[in-house]
């Protein structure tokens, strides 16, 4: 169960990134489509590598 709240909360973070990404206006990114999902994948990676080794199981007291 944990571990598929991790993937869920990974995905909604890379859903977000991404759209974030795409509407980007900045000089170095202007023009620049990020639409593969190749990159989302890769996005997705990397957030769900840091929602699993976020601590947050069990909180520190």
């Amino acid at each position: 169960m944990v571990e598929n709240s991790k993937a869920f909360v990974a995905l909604k973070m890379a859903e977000f990134l991404f759209q974030q990404i795409q509407h980007d206006d900045t000089s170095a990114n202007r023009g620049r489509v990020y639409r593969t999902k190749d990159e989302f994948f890769a996005l997705y990676k990397e957030c769900l590598h840091v929602v699993s080794t976020t601590e947050t199981d069990h909180p520190s007291k």
